[in-house]
């Protein structure tokens, strides 16, 4: 469905640097959160599994916030094209929110819904019931990575779809 350009472009302009900012800005938000506190439960206040699941509805909200505007910056500007309408084969890249707000919000409902039961799992099977303060911060930026890695790419096809070059200008909502 994306052209190599396309490809190329959320790799590297996009995906590798989100990758990037998100570890270290929500390692910043982990120390932030659990500094106060030597061993962080699983469950609690503050705990491990409140703030997986916080941080998934949160950081693809805000991300797809920032990115679809960039996106959009982009498409506006000439350094990428958007999807035309005959390679918009999916339903639901095709009738998808065209406003930032509303695409966000459920976006960020459905990472919530799919990728946030799916991290208690694993971090309940496999992980310890409490954590060092030094692991809750580890285990909130290494989610984050993996998080941008998984919403990222359906973040900026969604934004990419939007319409053809030319028809939009970055403010649209």
């Amino acid at each position: 469905m994306l052209t190599a350009e396309q490809s190329r472009y959320i790799v590297l302009k996009i995906l590798i640097p989100t990758v990037i900012i998100n570890f270290f800005l929500n390692a910043g938000i982990g120390y932030l959160t659990f500094h106060r506190v030597p061993i962080v439960p699983l469950w609690g206040n503050p705990g491990v599994g409140p703030d997986t699941l916080g941080t998934t509805f949160f950081l693809t909200l805000i991300t797809f916030l920032i990115l679809a505007t960039i996106v959009r910056w982009d498409i506006a500007s000439g350094n990428v094209n958007a999807w035309p309408r005959a390679r918009q084969r999916l339903w639901l890249v095709t009738n998808w929110p065209t406003g930032n707000l509303a695409g966000a919000f459920l976006l960020g409902l459905a990472y919530l819904a799919v990728v946030g039961p799916l991290a208690i799992a694993l971090l309940h099977f496999l992980g310890p019931p409490a954590y060092s303060f030094s692991g809750a911060v580890l285990v909130k930026a290494v989610y984050s990575a993996l998080l941008s890695v998984l919403a990222v790419p359906v973040i900026v096809a969604l934004a990419l779809r939007q319409q053809r070059h030319g028809e939009i200008s970055p403010t649209d909502e």
